[in-house]
């Protein structure tokens, strides 16, 4: 038993890991942060998935469909960058051990690249910008 929930906290970590990394791993810690507190918000939203790989995924059998674009986009899910792939891990063990950084995100739910303007933001409340990333919350 203890085994078993050691294997799935590990497969949770490297989902969330893949999601900072591919989504966010050129931005500062606090940004990549901030991308792995939308995600664990997710998890507790009862609209999302209730696991960090259920929410990472979410949508990846439709291609484009997906929550989180590198899920879909048809490449490899590898990372190429050990040094990135290092600090998104690092990121990712910090948020899950519930790192209060980015405390404004508590609501956070959604976010994209400041290059991009998606329909979904203008029904939602925007928070912050943090890089390259604006983040909304739905409530």
């Amino acid at each position: 038993k203890i085994v078993a929930k050691r294997r799935v906290r590990l497969a949770e970590e490297n989902c969330l890991a893949r999601a900072i990394y591919f989504e966010a791993r050129s931005e500062s810690e606090l940004g990549q942060l901030a991308v792995a507190k939308v995600i664990l918000n997710r998890t507790r939203d009862p609209n999302y998935p209730k696991t960090i790989c259920g929410v990472v995924y979410q949508g990846a059998n439709r291609s484009n469909s997906c929550q989180f674009s590198f899920a879909c986009d048809g490449s490899p899910d590898e990372p190429r960058s050990r040094e990135a792939w290092n600090s998104a891990k690092r990121v990712a063990n910090k948020a899950l051990a519930g790192d209060q950084s980015v405390r404004v995100m508590s609501a956070a739910t959604h976010y994209h690249a400041d290059y991009v303007k998606p329909r979904w933001a203008r029904s939602m409340k925007r928070l912050i910008k943090i890089g390259r990333h604006i983040f909304y919350s739905d409530t």
